[in-house]
């Protein structure tokens, strides 16, 4: 197993703090790249946890996210540099432009925009923007708006994957129903109806020099020269992500299956068999005046110079995949989390530890959900093959060929007050006592609604609560079931994602259209239109030990307390995404909150606590507050040492990487005052942070240009 040696990221915000306690921690692994843009020796790279800004010469980089600047989201979807040097940044809580230090956002509420989750931009030799979103474009010269959707447009102009535009001023738009050509004047729509596209499902296009349109598609490449089609299965990939032309008009190709070139002859093709490329999915693609290749990929960013790749890592923890899945603890407060795509991980507040298919016997690396039994066994349900046991040493597989499973597919698992466990998965619900599988299905329970079993919680009573996937909630006591769906009881809906069951009883359900309660027999419902809930669409509920509910939606995360509720979310809290899909409160009281694609974000009003001893601090000891503070550019640090011995002094952003290490050496015991200079940082809050032996202590600063 591959062991990671945790860099404890603090995070502090520019809200109000509990003096110097830590509310939130931000962890993730390597993020997906989005999208590239260069300008001279700065790299700019979209990802889902902020706008990664790199240096090209160093390496150094920094992350801007909602907690360290302006921009409204940390899902960035895309940024594009306009001539005057502008980053124009797209993002799902709107567009933002950073001109030197200054941004401006644009969303519904202060511009002609009909919806804030922004795709991308696309800058024409005027300097107007394209701005493409699912619902249509809206073009910006600066001062005036122009919207082109289906309406205006006469055409399905929805869902916009690619827009370019070719040396007449042409635009070509890939869509998911098609391709789109606009000359100024006329609109034309392109699909498999009237032409020999490979595919509607357009996700590329890059014009060449000859004015010739390239498209690519989920089934492959084609050319169109504005009459005529070629078909470019020389080509020879599928999931076409990204296309572009180098300065010697080769052609490279992102896809699901690697890195293609193709020289107008012969096709080259790189993957991780035969190349150090960290991901087969090439997402998007971007040349610099030095003839480099920038590729963004599923796992980071990746350089391809003369010779081979070059990786840059961007991770601040150990996590093989930043979408989470349920995450437990053990007995001894290790946290077990499942990932979308990565293995199990475990982080015993120091370490982590990753177990994958590369180096264990788990069976898949796609985890749905996980449990511990009374043994101390850990139980994971995959994506498609069956449910995996974890004594600690050997990992044994349940499927349907070697137990009494119905499905591969295990969707949920719950463990009963006799130590039984219960598997929910795609063909029905299954019991597994150590020796005997029991089969819950529609043939021999025609109550249930379907076999479509998505989800299981067993109650203080034992019972046993399942929704089978749009047919309702079954309630299973011995054999006995009962149902409840809309039509009989007070549910909003038949998809019901969460479950919890609060200190009186109680049991509130999240479902796709609101949050339900039921306190014995009578329902009560919650939504956005009744409450504070800022979606309707429930992810995720947990309780803590003060009975309070926590709501992970689509929209950020709700505190539900003596009926008064509180959101968190990106704009007023620490929190990475805005979508919450798993809560898990430890017995620490830290909310720990998965998100589909942006890592772990950990909170604690209070100030987290990871549960790992400290020293106490000496009063010999001291780092005081520097000053002046705010500052700009330079400011005073002073400190005070017991003992003669090593000193670090260094200085880190809010994404808990390190910006300048301010001094690194021995010093003889003693009172110093060290001079930092910040004229080459952006203005923001930063944290100092002074270790001498066991003696660690943090503070934080404000940097106002």
């Amino acid at each position: 197993m591959k062991v990671y040696r945790l860099i404890l990221v603090l995070l502090v915000l520019s809200f109000p703090l509990l003096g110097q306690n830590i509310q939130w921690l931000n962890f993730y692994g390597q993020p997906d790249i989005k999208a590239i843009a260069v300008e001279a020796d700065t790299l700019w790279a979209a990802t889902a946890v902020g706008l990664v800004t790199m240096d090209i010469s160093t390496g150094q980089e920094e992350i801007l996210t909602t907690s360290n600047s302006q921009i409204p989201d940390n899902l960035v979807r895309s940024v594009t540099i306009d001539s005057k040097g502008v980053k124009w940044i797209s993002t799902s809580s709107g567009l933002a432009s950073l001109d030197g230090e200054k941004w401006n956002v644009y969303k519904k509420t202060n511009s002609p925009l009909a919806t804030n989750d922004i795709k991308f931009v696309t800058i024409d030799q005027q300097g107007n923007k394209w701005i493409a979103t699912d619902i249509g474009i809206f073009v910006f010269d600066g001062t005036n708006w122009t919207v082109y959707n289906t309406e205006t447009t006469k055409i399905l102009l929805s869902n916009i994957n690619a827009l370019a535009i070719d040396s007449k001023g042409v635009k070509w738009i890939g869509t998911d129903a098609g391709l789109v050509k606009f000359d100024g004047t006329t609109w034309i729509s392109f699909d498999k109806s009237n032409s020999p596209i490979p595919s509607n499902s357009v996700q590329a296009v890059a014009p060449d020099i000859q004015g010739n349109c390239w498209i690519g598609t989920s089934k492959g490449m084609a050319k169109f020269d504005g009459t005529n089609w070629t078909m470019h299965t020389e080509i020879g990939t599928t999931g076409v992500q990204a296309i572009a032309f180098d300065e010697q008009n080769n052609l490279w190709v992102g896809s699901y299956s690697g890195l293609i070139k193709f020289d107008g002859t012969n096709t080259s093709v790189y993957n991780v068999s035969n190349s150090k490329l960290p991901s087969n999915s090439v997402c998007c693609l971007n040349f610099d005046s030095r003839g480099n290749k920038w590729l963004g990929t599923y796992y980071g960013l990746a350089r391809l110079g003369n010779y081979d790749f070059m990786a840059y890592d961007f991770s601040n923890s150990g996590l093989t995949n930043n979408y989470i899945h349920p995450i437990i603890s053990d007995a001894k407060g290790n946290h077990w989390i499942c990932t979308g795509g990565g293995g199990l991980v475990m982080f015993d507040r120091e370490n982590w530890t990753a177990y994958t298919t590369v180096n264990s016997n788990i069976p898949f690396d796609n985890l749905q959900d996980i449990a511990i039994d009374k043994d101390g066994s850990i139980w994971t349900g995959t994506l498609t093959k069956g449910a995996a046991k974890f004594d600690g040493t050997t990992w044994t597989t349940y499927g349907t060929a070697n137990s009494g499973l119905p499905s591969d597919f295990v969707m949920s698992i719950a463990i009963d007050q006799q130590n039984i466990k219960w598997f929910a998965t795609s063909k029905g619900l299954a019991s597994f006592d150590g020796n005997t599988w029991k089969i819950y299905d529609k043939s021999s329970y025609p109550q249930m609604p379907n076999d479509n079993c998505i989800l299981i919680k067993i109650d203080r009573n034992n019972a046993k609560w399942i929704c089978c996937g749009g047919g309702g909630l079954i309630k299973l006591e011995g054999d006995a079931i009962s149902l409840y769906a809309s039509s009989n009881s007070g549910l909003p809906d038949n998809f019901v994602t969460a479950m919890v069951e609060d200190a009186r009883g109680n049991k509130w359900f999240g479902t796709r259209f609101g949050l339900a309660k039921i306190d014995g027999s009578n329902w009560h419902t919650y939504n956005s239109s009744n409450s504070s809930l800022p979606s309707d669409f429930i992810n995720a509920l947990s309780i803590d030990e003060n009975g309070v509910i926590w709501a992970g939606t689509d929209n950020g995360l709700v505190e539900i307390k003596d009926e008064q509720w509180k959101l968190y979310d990106v704009s007023n809290s620490g929190i990475m995404s805005n979508i919450v899909s798993n809560i898990y409160i430890d017995t620490y009281g830290n909310k720990w909150l998965g998100s589909p694609g942006s890592g772990i974000s950990v909170f604690r009003e209070e100030g987290i606590i990871m549960g790992v001893e400290q020293s106490p601090v000496p009063a010999e000891y001291m780092l005081s507050q520097n000053y002046p503070n705010p500052f700009n550019p330079r400011t005073n640090i002073g400190f005070s040492i017991k003992n003669n011995g090593y000193v670090e002094l260094k200085l880190y952003n809010l994404t808990g990487r390190m910006v300048k290490n301010i001094f690194n050496g021995y010093l003889n015991a003693g009172p110093y005052t060290m001079q930092l200079d910040a004229s080459k940082l952006a203005s923001g809050i930063y944290l100092y942070q002074i270790t001498s032996g066991r003696y660690v202590e943090t503070k934080k600063l404000i940097l106002m240009k």
